[in-house]
């Protein structure tokens, strides 16, 4: 929610979201995006790893 809210203010205003009281919504616009960004990092090495995305439920190799 918050990368979508930084990314339409981008969009609108032409700079992201205001720092905020003690620069809180700043920092955590900025996690927000390096989550983002580690997230998609992850799906990517999986899916070159296995060739497709694992479910989210254990599948039967995880049952032995």
């Amino acid at each position: 929610a918050i990368v979508g809210w930084s990314a339409y203010t981008k969009v609108k205003t032409g700079s992201g979201l205001p720092n905020g009281p003690l620069g809180l919504l700043g920092a955590v616009e900025g996690v927000s995006y390096l989550t983002v960004l580690a997230i998609a990092v992850v799906f990517g090495l999986q899916f070159l790893d296995r060739g497709y995305l694992p479910g989210p439920l254990p599948g039967d190799q995880c049952f032995g």
